[in-house]
């Protein structure tokens, strides 16, 4: 199962993506869905940090967030974790 991961720090936003997600999921595949929803990177990274399954990423690039942007979350934080998860193995 694919698992699609969304953060967007606009709660308005995020409704509007989860929504076009769950339309696309319905019309492509059965085996995909959304697992998390969230407007906080922190968050994000919680979960990824426990998951080995296959997973796309919806990211916003401008976060509100002090020390985190989607392109560091993506680059930095989700590669590093998922590198970690291959090696272990």
């Amino acid at each position: 199962m694919i698992q699609i991961h969304i953060c967007e720090d606009s709660e308005e936003q995020l409704k509007q993506i989860c929504k076009a997600i769950k339309n696309a999921c319905a019309i492509v595949s059965e085996e995909m869905s959304i697992v998390t929803t969230t407007t906080k990177p922190e968050t994000l990274l919680e979960v990824v940090g426990k998951n080995s399954e296959v997973n796309v990423y919806f990211l916003d690039i401008d976060l509100r967030h002090k020390t985190m942007n989607g392109f560091y979350v993506a680059t930095r934080k989700i590669r590093e974790m998922v590198n970690f998860m291959k090696q272990m193995k």
